[in-house]
């Protein structure tokens, strides 16, 4: 709403005459002016200023939140969620479906909650559990519609059926109704359904459920006590082993049993077998690259097994290679790496747990 009055005082308000405290009591007066003028503006047009003007666009977008809410009612989503699923503000949703639906959308929602409830309560009210010549028949009455006929399934001594899309007006349970039969209950459950729970004495009962012009029944038979015992049934246990991947949990190397790094107060670093399969390691002096504080040393003229130094310490006969915590191959000799299982470098001067060696650490493989 832009009138002339509005632009010659926005004009003022713009070229004001004063200055310091003048000014500013002139502009909270020409402040005060404008507020009367919308507030008039307000009072002769009621109906513009109350109903916000909607796009097609934005109109489509609320009726698609009214979908949304109809197919949610059990676990609608939050007014921010709504909100973003049908592209709009939070803002223009709340003032749009109050314009389109004169109501506000958790108005909507309740008022739908409410309707659904009365429907469900006039569709599924349980009757008795009479007996019968073949045993006990369950039956549960409708007004209006009919029931799905649900599966049923045995848990321990008890038959459970769960009855979607259904409600009872006050939950029924007799014990004993036969013989054979320790309880019959028909009790409520979250998501507009219905339980009914039959419990065998020595067995689950057997029930054939069907769909009559009454309602639904379940015509229930007492069941047969198993014929095995405990002891003869089949018992199959699994075990294994979690693969630790790149991650290895123990090592050998510091206390020649397979113990947990974090139970070693040495410093070992471990290259799984993993590691070496992704690296495409060729020889040990490759499979070591990861570790810190080891390179290599490639003296005398790159011979097969490799020279390293471990934490500046240069060992120049090898006599720090190991395989299976036993000394290996001397400097010139070919270690092969194709059939072992990990690498495990221990360094510090630990190492002398080994021999006569130097105290930058040792390679066991």
């Amino acid at each position: 709403m832009l009138t002339p009055a509005i632009r010659a005082i926005a004009q003022q308000m713009w070229d004001v005459p004063y200055r310091g405290a003048l000014k500013r009591l002139y502009l909270q007066a020409k402040v005060m002016e404008l507020l009367v003028i919308y507030l008039d503006w307000i009072a002769e047009n009621p109906a513009q200023s109350q109903q916000p003007t909607l796009k097609p666009d934005t109109i489509n977008r609320l009726y698609h939140a009214k979908y949304i809410l109809n197919a949610r009612l059990e676990h609608p989503p939050s007014l921010l969620e709504l909100a973003q699923q049908v592209g709009v503000s939070d803002r223009t949703l709340q003032r749009g479906f109050r314009a389109v639906f004169q109501t506000t959308v958790m108005g909507y929602l309740k008022q739908q909650r409410l309707k659904q409830a009365e429907r469900l309560l006039r569709q599924g009210n349980y009757t008795v559990a009479e007996v019968t010549e073949s045993g006990l028949q369950v039956i549960l009455e409708t007004e209006e519609g009919s029931l799905v006929v649900p599966e049923t399934r045995a848990i321990g001594n008890a038959l459970i059926a769960d009855i979607p899309n259904a409600a009872i007006a006050e939950e029924f349970s007799q014990a004993n109704p036969i013989e054979g039969i320790a309880l019959v209950s028909v009790t409520s459950l979250p998501g507009d359904r219905v339980r009914v729970a039959i419990t065998g004495t020595d067995a689950p009962p057997v029930a054939e459920v069907r769909s009559e012009a009454q309602g639904l029944v379940l015509a229930v038979t007492v069941g047969e006590a198993g014929t095995a015992a405990d002891e003869d049934a089949i018992q199959v246990v699994v075990t294994g082993e979690q693969d630790e991947g790149y991650n290895p949990s123990s090592a050998s190397t510091a206390t020649r049993t397979d113990t947990p790094l974090r139970d070693i107060p040495q410093s070992i670093t471990v290259v799984p077998r993993e590691v070496l399969d992704d690296r495409n390691v060729q020889n040990l002096t490759q499979a070591i690259e990861t570790v810190a504080g080891a390179i290599d040393n490639g003296l005398l003229y790159d011979a097969p097994a490799g020279a390293r130094i471990i934490r500046g310490f240069e060992g120049f006969d090898q006599a720090g290679n190991f395989r299976n915590g036993l000394r290996d191959v001397d400097y010139f000799g070919l270690t092969s790496i194709e059939a072992i299982e990990r690498v495990e470098v221990l360094r510090g001067p630990a190492s002398v747990l080994f021999g006569a060696l130097e105290p930058g650490g040792v390679i066991n493989v």
